[in-house]
């Protein structure tokens, strides 16, 4: 694995709950080349997941303690673009992997995200994880508005409609990033 996605904590905590069998050694490297794939970090060096991380350092806060957040955020937007994919039919041939493995990382990033109840405030990681599942149900909103709108037979918003879907689709996750 490159490990430059920063994911490297996930990914301890995917191999803890898959196992060390067979079947979940396999599923955990499927996993991880998605996760090689996926979040691979920009020219800059840095990835959109890093967000949570750089914004709790800019708050002068903890960096160790942002790392699940940001983990279970990285996770989580990786689901998504994998079922974006398949949504908007961009990946055709394995689709039905596709859908499982992003439902496998949507489970990963929650037991990622409940690592902050070790970290001894368990009232915010709650506060956290109880925010971070409303801004991605506003975002499921958004895409289920914007694949209705593409099946409809005047498959086209109003401005005002379409920035509501984008809002709800991008500007959900990333405020709460």
């Amino acid at each position: 694995m490159k490990l430059g996605s920063g994911l490297e904590h996930a990914l301890a905590v995917l191999l803890d709950a898959l196992g060390s069998d067979a079947l979940g050694l396999e599923y955990y490297r499927a996993l991880q080349e998605i996760l090689d794939c996926e979040a691979s970090p920009t020219s800059h060096g840095h990835s959109f997941g890093d967000l949570p991380i750089m914004v709790s350092v800019a708050l002068q806060g903890d960096k160790q303690k942002a790392i699940p957040v940001s983990n279970a955020w990285r996770l989580l937007l990786i689901a998504a673009k994998l079922l974006d994919d398949v949504e908007d039919r961009e990946e055709t041939d394995q689709s039905s992997v596709t859908i499982n493995t992003a439902t496998s990382l949507i489970f990963a990033a929650q037991l990622v995200l409940s690592h902050l109840t070790g970290q001894g405030d368990c009232t915010l990681a709650w506060q956290i994880g109880q925010s971070l599942q409303r801004a991605m149900l506003r975002a499921s909103a958004g895409q289920h508005s914007d694949l209705r709108t593409s099946l409809s037979t005047i498959p086209f918003l109003e401005p005002d409609e379409w920035e509501q879907v984008a809002f709800a689709k991008s500007g959900e996750p990333f405020g709460w990033g």
